[in-house]
C-alpha cells in the first residue's frame, strides 16, 4: 500500500478555518479601511470647526476692543487730554480700564497733534517711538476734522524692547494699529469752539498677541503660520505630509483686507480610534482563530471517525470474517455503505437451507404490508369521516378534496407493487414445491421483491404521512384544546393541505422563521386563520396564469408577543375595502360565489378565540400584507444569532 502525501484530515481542517477566517478578515479590513476614510473627513471638518471657532473668538475680542476704542474717542475728556493736557487724569482712568477689559491690546496712547504721547497705558509706552506711525498720523491730521477711523499692519521691531516682557523668546515684529481721531466738536462748544482734531487714540496689538490667543484657543491644533496677503508673517517651519491642514480667515475691524491662519493636526492622532480598533481587531482575529482551530479539529477528528471504522470494517471482511455484525454509523452515506458490504457478505456465507426462510420471510413481510395497506386505508377512510363532521363549511372541501388528491397516487403505486410481489410469490413457490428453484430464479425474486418491498413500504410512509397530516389538521380544527407544537412544523402542514389548492396557480410559498421554536396555543386556529388568509389571496389578489409568491414569517417580540405576518404580491386592497373587509357577508366577489366570511373567521379567531390584533397594510397593484399579534405560551425558544 502507497504512503499518501497528504492528509484528508488536515485538509478538511485547513478548509474549515481557510473557510471562515477568509471573509472574515476580507470584510473587517474593508470596514476598517472604511471607517479609516470616514474619521479622517470626521477629523478635518472637527479641525476646521475649532479652527472658525478660535478665529471667531479671536475676532469677537478685536471686535469688542473697536467698539470700546471707538466709544472712548467720544469721550471729551480724552479729547482734551490730548490738546490741551486737561481732564488727563480721568483720561488716563479711562485708558487703565480699557487696557484691564481687553489684555489683547499690548499699549493705549494718546498722542497730540505735535506726535507726542500725553497718556500711555502701559507707562513705559510713554517713550515708545512714534516714527513708524508718522505717516499715518500726518495723514490723519492733515485731514483734520472729516479724518476717519484707520487700522493698519505695521513692521516695527522697535516697539518689542518696551512692550514685550524681557524673559520671552524674541517676538515677532508686526504690530496691528487702530488709529482713531479724537475731535472736540463732539464737546461743549465754550470749552473748545475751534472744532479741530485734538489727536489720535492709538490701540497697538501684536501679532505675538494674537498667536498666543490663537494657540490657547485651539488647543488641539497646531498654529502653523499667519499670511498676510499670501506672505508668511511667521517663520516657515517644515510641514509633515501626513497631517491634516485647515484654513480660516481673521476679520480685523478696519483692516481692508484679512488674515489667512493656518492650522495643522497630525494624522496619527485623527486616526487614534482606528488604531485602536485595528489592534483590538487583531486581538479578537487571533482569539477568534484559535476558536476555530480548536472547533476544526474536533470537527475533523468527529468526521473522520467514521471513515477509520469503516476502513476497519473493509479490512476485517477482506481479511475473511463474513459473519460480523453490521456496523452502524451516524451518517447515511456511510451507514449505506456499511450495509452494502453487509449484503454482500450475507450473500456470499448464506447455504441452501436458508432459501425457504428468505421466502417465507418476504411472505410475511408481504403479508404484514397488506395489512398494513389496509389499516391505512382505514385509517384514511376514517379521516375522512372525522373531517367531514368536524371541519366548518368553508373548510371541508378543501380538505376532502386534498386527501382524495395526495392520497391517491401512494396508495395507487402501493397496489401496484403488492399485485407485482403476489405474481412473484406464486412463481417462487410453485418452484419451491416442484424442487425446481434455481440460485438464479431466487437472486431475481429477491432483488424484484426487495425493490417491490422498498417501493410498497415508501407509498405505505408517504400514505401515513398524509393521513397523519390531515387527522392531526382536523383534530385541531375540530377541537379547542391548547396543546404544545413545533410553529414552523404546523405552518408548513397547512401548507401541505393546501397544495391541490395551490396547484391551480403558479404561486411560490415560502415560510421564514425558527424552526425549533415550540410554542402552546390552539394549533386548528392557526390552521384556519393561514387557510382563510391563502384562500382569500387565490380568489381575489392572484391570476393563474401569472407567476405569484406568498411569504410567511414569524417572530418573538421583546414584549414575549408572537408576530406573524403574512404577505402577498397579488392586486392589493383599495382604503375603501380595508374599511370593511372585517365585517361578516362582506365580499367583493358576490358574482364568483364569494361568501363574505374568509377575513371575518380571521378576524374572529385571531381577536376572540387567540386574544390577539391583526392589522392590513396594502395598496391597489402592491400585494397585501396581514400583521398577526398573537400572545403565546413559548415552550422552546427560538435560537439565538450569534
Amino acid at each position: 500500500m502507497s504512503k499518501s502525501n497528504l492528509s484528508f484530515k488536515h485538509l478538511l481542517a485547513l478548509q474549515f478555518v481557510l473557510g471562515a477566517l477568509i471573509p472574515a478578515l476580507l470584510l473587517s479590513g474593508l470596514l476598517i479601511f472604511e471607517f479609516r476614510g470616514i474619521q479622517t473627513d470626521e477629523q478635518i471638518k472637527i479641525q476646521s470647526a475649532q479652527t472658525e471657532k478660535a478665529v471667531l473668538q479671536l475676532s469677537s475680542e478685536l471686535e469688542k476692543l473697536a467698539l470700546q476704542l471707538e466709544q472712548l474717542s467720544l469721550d471729551a475728556n480724552v479729547a482734551l487730554a490730548a490738546s490741551s493736557g486737561i481732564f488727563a487724569p480721568n483720561a488716563r482712568t479711562s485708558l487703565l480700564k480699557l487696557a484691564a477689559q481687553h489684555p489683547l491690546a499690548s499699549a493705549i496712547l494718546l498722542v497730540d497733534n505735535n506726535f507726542w504721547v500725553a497718556e500711555a497705558v502701559p507707562v513705559n509706552a510713554m517713550v515708545l517711538p512714534l516714527a513708524p506711525l508718522h505717516t499715518s498720523l500726518s495723514n490723519l491730521y492733515q485731514a483734520d476734522y472729516s479724518a476717519h477711523d484707520q487700522t493698519i499692519l505695521l513692521d516695527a521691531a522697535e516697539f518689542n524692547p518696551l512692550l514685550t516682557a524681557e524673559h520671552q523668546e524674541p517676538q515677532l515684529s508686526q504690530w496691528i494699529l487702530m488709529l482713531l481721531p479724537l475731535k472736540l466738536a463732539d464737546t461743549a462748544a465754550e470749552i473748545d469752539p475751534r472744532s479741530k482734531l485734538s489727536g489720535v487714540l492709538v490701540a497697538l496689538v501684536s501679532l505675538q498677541q494674537i498667536k498666543q490667543y490663537l494657540n490657547t484657543y485651539s488647543p488641539h491644533a497646531e498654529l502653523l503660520n499667519i499670511y498676510w496677503q499670501n506672505t508668511p508673517l511667521l517663520p516657515e517651519l517644515p510641514q509633515d505630509i501626513d497631517s491634516v491642514v485647515s484654513r480660516a480667515k481673521l476679520n480685523i475691524p478696519g483692516l481692508a483686507q484679512t488674515l489667512e491662519i493656518s492650522f495643522s493636526t497630525s494624522r496619527e492622532r485623527a486616526l487614534q480610534p482606528i488604531t485602536d480598533l485595528t489592534y483590538r481587531f487583531a486581538l479578537i482575529t487571533a482569539l477568534f482563530s484559535i476558536v476555530l482551530l480548536i472547533a476544526a479539529w474536533l470537527f475533523v477528528r468527529r468526521e473522520i471517525k467514521p471513515i477509520a471504522e469503516l476502513s476497519g470494517v473493509v479490512q476485517r471482511y477482506a481479511d475473511g470474517d463474513l459473519t460480523q455484525p453490521q456496523q452502524h454509523f451516524l451518517y447515511a452515506e456511510f451507514e449505506h455503505i456499511a450495509s452494502v458490504l453487509h449484503s454482500m457478505a450475507v450473500k456470499l456465507s448464506e447455504h441452501q437451507y436458508l432459501l425457504e426462510g428468505k421466502v417465507r420471510q418476504r411472505t410475511e413481510e408481504l403479508q404484514l404490508a397488506v395489512e398494513n395497506l389496509n389499516t391505512m386505508n382505514g385509517q384514511l377512510v376514517k379521516t375522512q369521516q372525522h373531517l367531514i363532521e368536524a371541519e366548518k363549511s368553508s373548510q371541508i372541501g378543501i380538505l376532502v378534496a386534498g386527501v382524495a388528491r395526495e392520497i391517491s397516487a401512494p396508495v395507487s403505486k402501493g397496489l401496484q407493487a403488492l399485485y407485482l410481489l403476489q405474481q412473484q410469490n406464486m412463481k417462487i413457490t410453485n418452484a419451491v414445491k416442484h424442487n425446481a428453484l434455481k440460485r438464479s430464479a431466487l437472486e431475481n425474486y429477491l432483488a424484484d421483491s426487495s425493490q417491490a418491498i422498498k417501493q410498497l413500504g415508501y407509498q405505505l410512509k408517504k400514505a401515513e404521512e398524509l393521513i397523519l397530516s390531515f387527522k392531526a389538521m382536523a383534530v385541531d380544527q375540530s377541537s379547542e384544546q391548547r396543546r404544545n407544537f413545533n410553529l414552523y412544523d404546523y405552518l408548513y402542514s397547512v401548507i401541505l393541505n393546501l397544495r391541490y389548492e395551490l396547484g391551480h396557480y403558479q404561486v411560490k410559498v415560502d415560510i421564514q422563521g425558527d424552526k425549533i421554536m415550540i410554542i402552546q396555543s390552539l394549533p386548528g386556529s392557526f390552521s384556519r386563520i393561514l387557510t382563510n388568509l391563502i384562500l382569500n389571496s387565490l380568489q381575489h389578489g392572484f391570476e393563474p396564469q401569472q407567476q405569484h409568491s406568498i411569504s410567511i414569517s414569524y417572530k418573538l417580540l421583546p414584549d414575549g408577543l408572537l408576530q406573524l405576518t403574512y404577505h402577498d404580491d397579488g392586486a392589493g386592497i383599495t382604503p375603501e375595502v380595508q374599511q370593511r373587509m372585517f365585517e361578516p357577508f362582506f365580499t367583493t366577489a358576490q358574482q364568483e360565489g364569494g361568501s363574505g366570511l374568509g377575513l371575518s373567521i380571521v378576524y374572529n379567531l385571531v381577536t376572540q378565540q387567540l386574544k390577539g390584533k391583526v392589522t392590513c397594510h396594502s395598496e391597489p397593484g402592491h400585494g397585501a400584507t396581514f400583521i398577526l399579534t398573537l400572545p403565546v405560551r413559548v415552550v422552546i425558544k427560538p435560537r439565538k444569532l450569534s
